[in-house]
């Protein structure tokens, strides 16, 4: 069984279903979140170890600036809402321990993204990570413009995209896929009627595909009420003193 709500929980999930890689644009519109299968959520780790595995930019400024701009996009758009953390680190090229690769590719003729599979699925091993395409492991996998970073509007752009792939990484899945979505809504489709719905069906959700419904390139308050009942508040006494946590913290609580 699945998971929807202002979400739902990620399709990729489904086994045998993979998305290529830069297959999907998203982060400018979108509807709710669901949820896939086995919901893969991070609700015993409570830390997601993300590594930087490939980075592909002209100057090691630029380069720089992406992870910064990455990390602190997932830190205020989506851990300053929730009991969860992250730890970045670069990947290991030996050993066990499980990472959430990140690919980051600048000079794409437009923004693209995947993660191959949702949730905890995404971990994956040094000896995993030298796999050749078709192969490869899953993982936060975007692909950008080279003007990404040349004015606010493009920065906005790109945070849509990071915050939209890393709620797959979360666990959740495209809102237009929920069974009971809007039915005027481009790029309804109704194809996952065991998904498990999280709040009412949502527009403005973060989770939607960038040419369906009317997304706000940022977390809409049913996104929030859907993440929260996965992951539960940010506690109190380790709130993130963030403009979109503080808000959050206002209107919900």
């Amino acid at each position: 069984m699945r998971i929807s709500w202002s979400f739902v929980v990620v399709i990729a999930c489904l086994p045998g279903v993979v998305f290529a890689q830069g297959s999907e644009t998203v982060g400018q519109q979108g509807s709710e979140l669901t949820a896939a299968d086995s919901e893969h959520f991070w609700t015993s780790e409570r830390v997601v170890p993300m590594c930087w595995h490939v980075l592909q930019f002209p100057t090691p400024a630029e380069q720089q600036a992406a992870q910064a701009l990455v990390t602190r996009t997932i830190t205020e758009g989506w851990l300053s809402l929730i009991n969860l953390d992250a730890t970045w680190t670069d990947c290991p090229t030996s050993g066990d321990a499980r990472h959430v690769r990140v690919l980051l590719r600048s000079g794409d003729a437009s923004y693209n993204g995947t993660t191959l599979r949702p949730g905890t699925l995404t971990l994956s091993t040094a000896a995993e990570r030298t796999q050749p395409p078709p192969n490869d492991p899953p993982g936060l996998l975007m692909g950008f413009p080279a003007n990404w970073n040349q004015s606010d509007g493009d920065r906005a752009q790109f945070q849509a995209l990071i915050l939209h792939e890393f709620g797959h990484v979360l666990g959740f899945g495209h809102e237009q896929d929920r069974p009971d979505g809007v039915e005027d809504v481009a790029c309804y489709t109704d194809d996952f009627p065991n998904t498990v719905k999280i709040g009412p069906p949502d527009p403005t959700s973060i989770m939607g595909w960038s040419y369906c419904d009317t997304a706000l390139g940022q977390l809409s308050l049913e996104d929030i009420r859907g993440l929260r009942s996965v992951y539960g508040p940010r506690p109190t006494s380790n709130v993130q003193p963030t403009m979109i946590g503080i808000l959050a913290n206002h209107l919900l609580n």
